[in-house]
């Protein structure tokens, strides 16, 4: 009788973790790219794109606009370390459902149009 090794057990393990890494990797890459150029279009007004980009997140945010850079770094951080993004899911999720709330209550007492870029909550807080 001929011996034969005994049939390693295959989990398809091995080969999957690499794409999913890279996914993460590239996201969180993009996030962050997203909350520089937040960043400097919201500091300067200079440049068709930024002007764009920052006259877009005032009237979505208001005043909310100025936490959209941190938020992204945030969400990038939770993307790129796994560890991070179980730990920080359900904390990140109530950290937004309360700005969400308290852009519509800067909208509510404080009113502005938001299609006029003189608004406190933007149409976030509107709706």
């Amino acid at each position: 009788m001929k011996r034969t090794a005994p049939a390693r057990a295959r989990t398809g393990d091995e080969g999957s973790e690499r794409p999913t890494r890279l996914a993460g990797e590239v996201g969180a890459i993009a996030l962050v790219t997203f909350a520089v150029l937040s960043l400097v279009a919201l500091l300067a007004r200079e440049g068709l794109v930024l002007r764009w980009w920052r006259d877009l997140l005032v009237a979505l945010f208001g005043w909310g606009a100025w936490l959209i850079p941190p938020v992204l770094g945030l969400a990038a951080a939770g993307v790129w370390l796994g560890s991070l993004r179980r730990a920080l899911a359900v904390p990140t999720a109530g950290i937004v459902a309360a700005l969400i709330a308290v852009l519509g209550l800067l909208q509510h007492y404080l009113g502005g149009d938001p299609a006029f870029q003189d608004t406190a909550g933007g149409y976030v807080g509107r709706a």
